[in-house]
């Protein structure tokens, strides 16, 4: 992809990350998103 200027490419940058790990599958991982491997209690925890 080409882009005209760099607001452009900066504007598009979300949409693809979503679908780059979130959406497309990858051989790697059984051709699986990598977002599948992150668990959904995937919270930060702070021990005291």
């Amino acid at each position: 992809r080409i882009w005209n200027n760099s607001a452009e490419r900066t504007a598009w940058l979300p949409s693809f990350l979503a679908y780059y790990n979130a959406r497309r599958p990858h051989s790697a991982l059984g051709y699986k998103p990598p977002a599948s491997r992150i668990s959904g209690n995937n919270l930060l925890q702070l021990n005291s």
